[in-house]
């Protein structure tokens, strides 16, 4: 009856202490659980936060034209803008007498920029008595703008550049516009 009693007596004590184990682990996950709850609510929250935030401060910006036109609009996102303010009267100074200098309002920018092909804000584009000579687009180094209105100072007139458009020819090949 003694080996029985302790047989039954072992028995409890392991039978309760895998309980508390379980017990333990319970919790464990119960804790491990609330844990991500909590973790994911903060994520959301965040991201909440995140997306009204860039919605408010970028809410103009929805494609690339969108870009674009910012690029030339908004010297307070885009300093490159404000850069060719300071640049090209630097350049009237180094060459002086050789040009004189114009600037368009944006809306004007973007009409002309098709016309003389300059592809990256900011830019300047070069006349000679009204005609074409060339455009610097694009923020560069102080000897490429030198190296750049030389080049275009000696440049006669000529034909902007096209858009790239592929047209048929006669014989059904392809050829550029104006080629």
């Amino acid at each position: 009856a003694e080996r029985e009693r302790s047989r039954e007596s072992d028995f409890l004590r392991r039978q309760n202490e895998a309980t508390e184990k379980s017990k333990a682990l319970e919790a464990k996950e119960q804790a491990a659980d609330q844990a991500r709850q909590q973790y994911e609510t903060a994520a959301q929250n965040a991201l909440q936060v995140l997306q009204t935030q860039q919605a408010s401060e970028f809410s103009d910006i929805k494609t690339h034209a969108d870009v674009q036109k910012l690029a030339t609009e908004d010297p307070f996102r885009f300093k490159e803008t404000l850069d060719l303010a300071v640049i090209v009267p630097e350049l009237v100074r180094t060459f002086p007498g050789r040009f004189a200098v114009g600037v368009l309002l944006p809306d004007a920018a973007r009409d002309l920029q098709p016309r003389y092909g300059f592809r990256r804000w900011p830019a300047f584009v070069m006349l000679k008595d009204g005609q074409y000579v060339g455009a610097v687009d694009g923020l560069r180094n102080w000897d490429e703008y030198v190296i750049a209105v030389e080049e275009l100072l000696a440049t006669a007139p000529s034909r902007p550049p096209t858009v790239g458009i592929a047209v048929k020819g006669p014989d059904n090949n392809n050829a550029a516009c104006g080629s």
